[in-house]
Parts: structure tokens; sequence; C-alpha cells
């Protein structure tokens, strides 16, 4: 498929009815509950939770889209941080510490969709399966900032479709360690630069929102 019949949504933040007005508008039909375009795919550019209204709904869209090859879709930093807040750290806490700022930002989701639930599972194991970034021909796509010397640092932590492993997870998770720096140039960065004398370089990033 050529990079001109890729459509790309990023952010959506549980606002479904905006997403299907977004697709309809791009000419994506509603077809037996998955939207489809004959000669195109959409690509969605993560954080498909928290703050909206319809988080378990954009959920049911985004994944159906994917599992029917309609979209293509990569992890956001609120995957990410779904992910970590659920996910044990072996020592009585969480990869995402619970503490009240990060909890006031997982709420709305965990109240939507209901924390541990059996749709809670479901979409952790999505987010699970989400690869970090694509490299297609002719077109690169991440959530926050095309950055070769965090990928290759981040890589050994990923599967061979840059899907975080759960000990990559981990080790993503945990602050000051490399791969911790990768992934918030990759999903979350919002500082120009940093520097890690692990890597000998000084690594230009773009802003992402938080």
């Amino acid at each position: 498929m050529s990079t001109s019949n890729y459509d790309l949504i990023g952010d959506i933040h549980g606002h479904a009815e905006v997403l299907r007005r977004l697709l309809r508008k791009m000419n994506y039909r509603d077809d037996d509950g998955v939207f489809r375009q004959r000669d195109r795919r959409v690509i969605f550019v993560g954080d498909f939770v928290d703050r909206g209204p319809e988080q378990s709904e954009v959920l049911h869209i985004a994944k159906s889209m994917c599992d029917a090859g309609t979209a293509l879709a990569v992890m956001g930093n609120h995957e990410f941080n779904a992910l970590g807040w659920a996910e044990p750290d072996g020592n009585g806490g969480f990869l995402r510490p619970h503490s009240q700022n990060n909890k006031e930002q997982h709420e709305e989701f965990l109240r939507q969709i209901g924390e541990n639930s059996t749709a809670h599972k479901e979409a952790l194991e999505w987010f699970q399966a989400l690869p970090v970034w694509l490299d297609l021909p002719g077109l690169r796509v991440v959530h926050a900032c095309w950055h070769a010397p965090a990928q290759r640092m981040l890589q050994p932590f990923l599967d061979r479709s840059h899907r975080f492993t759960k000990a990559g997870l981990r080790e993503a998770s945990r602050r000051g360690a490399d791969a911790y720096h990768a992934a918030e140039i990759l999903l979350k960065v919002q500082r120009p630069c940093f520097r890690s004398s692990a890597w000998g370089l000084e690594s230009a990033a773009s802003v992402s929102t938080p």
C-alpha cells in the first residue's frame, strides 16, 4: 500500500463520537461494526484512553479495525502507563507507582472499563501487543519522536515486531535505566534533549503531549 493511502489519527483519549465523525468525514463506512475504506487504512498513533467519556467504545472501534486489517496502531504513553499501573513490580508495588497524581490520570479509564474486569484485562492484552513504532516502506510512525539512538537502546527489550516483552516493560519502567530514558523519548518526551553517558551523545527530541 502506498504511503499516501494511510490516514494517521492520534490522541483520541476516549472521544468515540469524535472518532466516528472523523472516520465518516474521511469516507470510512461502518460495515457490520468495522469502519472500512476500500483503498485506505488508518494508522492510530496511540493514546486511546484517559480523559474522554467513551473510552471502552474507542477501544472497540480501534481494535475492531486493527483485527479486521483496516487499521494499524502503535502504543502511546497512556497505554504504556496503563500497563505499568496494572503490572506488579515484585516488591509489593506496581511498575507505575499508585501515587495520587498517577491515580488521577488513570481513574476515569479504570472507572469506565472496571478495574480488573475482563474488559480491563483484554484492553491490557491489546496494549501489550501494540508496537512502539512502525517502520513501513516510505513511512515511519511513532507516538512522540522517531529517534534512532533511543530505538537502538530499547530494541533488546522489544520483540521482532517492536512490542515490549514483559521483562522489557519492567526495565522501561525502571526510573534511571537507559530503557526508561529511551521509552521517554519515543513515547512521551517533553524536554528538548537529554544526555546519556551510555549513548555518548546528547539526543534531541520533539515535544509530545503528556
